[in-house]
C-alpha cells in the first residue's frame, strides 16, 4: 500500500551580489515538510497543519538570514568543499538571532 503525505512548502527568492564570483544573482530559497505521524513535537504529539506551517515558515525565516548574511550564489555554493561551508561555522549566532526576531513577532 503507496501511503502520500500532504507537502508544505514554501519558497521566496532573494537578490544580491555573490561574494565570490561578484555577479548579481538570485536565488531561491525552500523550506519544506510533509504532514505525516513522524513528523512530531518536542513532547511526542503528532504536528497539526498549523504547526508544520509555523515550522517551515521559522526555518525559512533562519535559511533566508543565512544566505543573506553572506551571499553565494548557487554556483559558487556548489563549488565549495564541504568542509568550508559558511553556515555550519556560524550556526549558534544565527539561532539566537532567530529566536529573538521569533520572540519580537
Amino acid at each position: 500500500m503507496i501511503v502520500k503525505y500532504q507537502v508544505i512548502e514554501r519558497k521566496q527568492k532573494i537578490k544580491g551580489r555573490c561574494l565570490k564570483c561578484g555577479l548579481r544573482r538570485e536565488i531561491t530559497i525552500r523550506s519544506g515538510q510533509t504532514i505525516n505521524p513522524f513528523n512530531k513535537n518536542d513532547d511526542g504529539t503528532i504536528k497539526s497543519y498549523e504547526q508544520v506551517l509555523d515550522s517551515v515558515n521559522n526555518n525559512l525565516i533562519l535559511l533566508i538570514m543565512r544566505r543573506k548574511q553572506k551571499f553565494i550564489c548557487s554556483k559558487c555554493f556548489g563549488l565549495l568543499p564541504w568542509g568550508s561551508r559558511w553556515f555550519e561555522k556560524t550556526e549558534g549566532d544565527f539561532i539566537k538571532e532567530f529566536k529573538n526576531l521569533v520572540e519580537h513577532r
